[in-house]
């Protein structure tokens, strides 16, 4: 029950994150506070996906992070190779990560 009721938030909240950030477009001079608020609730979004270990979403709001984030175009596309590159190293470090040997 509750982790039906989790996942229905989950999808409820990313949808409304979807349509205001479709929407913010129409906002006037208040999107850039739009677009501040989303990149803000992503951040969130990011931090109890890593909490609760589903790293696909927290890639996925991070994408969403910075694409709305309030920086240059150069700037979000530095960034994303910036996290490529971080997560590239991760996987790298836990691959060649020593494995204990079992004994005989």
């Amino acid at each position: 029950m509750w982790e039906n009721m989790t996942s229905i938030l989950k999808w409820v909240s990313i949808l409304g994150l979807v349509a205001v950030a479709l929407l913010s477009d129409m906002a006037g001079r208040y999107e850039g506070l739009l677009n501040l608020t989303i990149c803000l609730t992503g951040a969130v979004f990011v931090q109890r996906a890593v909490w609760l270990k589903e790293y696909g979403w927290a890639g996925v709001c991070v994408l969403a992070v910075v694409v709305f984030s309030p920086l240059l175009l150069v700037t979000k596309i530095f960034v994303l190779m910036g996290v490529t590159c971080l997560a590239a190293c991760l996987m790298v470090a836990a691959a060649f990560r020593p494995q204990p040997v079992v004994a005989l």
